[in-house]
């Protein structure tokens, strides 16, 4: 609601106020920062959300006071994510402007798929997204029982929910053996085409 907050088990603290998109990034990352060093830190690990002067400014920072410096970028390749809007667009040309800098100042890149093995000139750390199903057994239930699925999230484009509408509307047509439930619970930009997509195939019931 307007601040940056810092968050510890039940605690919260506001940190300091914004006004805008932009004044929140600025401030972020120079709250962030501080804290960083205040805490001594010796590893910053960073889900990658596009680079700025913000970002940069932050890990030339870290890196003079001798941190290593690690980005995870959950979806790569991600320029399609960003071809959905004028402000996204303008978004992911800075990006690309400035990324290729990340290099001077980032040791690694965490990745979750076989390929690439280096991005934007920086290697990677290749590891998985999620469970590994070959330790999980499968529980077996009678066969008329229904499958119930539960997701919950914020709707954005790169959680793939359409793929899971069309699915259940595609395993409907072509057998539909078992009755299928689905909640998706959660709000966000992509929850109306949700809706929609599940009216149009007719399963929204």
């Amino acid at each position: 609601d307007g601040h940056i907050v810092y968050v510890h088990n039940d605690d919260m603290t506001r940190v300091a106020p914004y006004n805008n998109n932009k004044e929140r990034r600025r401030i972020y990352f120079k709250e962030l920062t501080a804290f960083s060093l205040n805490m001594k830190a010796k590893v910053f690990y960073f889900r990658y959300a596009t680079t700025d002067w913000n970002l940069l400014r932050m890990l030339k920072t870290f890196k003079k006071a001798g941190m290593t410096n690690i980005i995870e970028i959950p979806t790569y390749p991600y320029k399609a994510e960003f071809m959905v809007s004028f402000r996204s667009k303008v978004i992911y040309t800075i990006d690309w402007l400035l990324r290729g800098q990340l290099k001077k100042y980032v040791s690694r890149v965490v990745n979750f798929t076989e390929e690439p093995k280096e991005i934007y000139g920086i290697p990677c750390i290749i590891t998985m997204n999620g469970v590994d199903y070959s330790t999980i057994k499968p529980v077996l239930a009678p066969s008329m029982n229904p499958v119930t699925m539960i997701a919950i999230s914020s709707m954005l484009p790169m959680h793939g929910f359409d793929r899971l509408v069309t699915g259940v509307a595609k395993y409907l047509k072509e057998d539909g053996t078992r009755p299928i439930k689905v909640y998706i619970v959660g709000e966000g930009p992509k929850l109306a085409s949700y809706k929609k997509l599940a009216k149009d195939l007719q399963i929204d019931e």
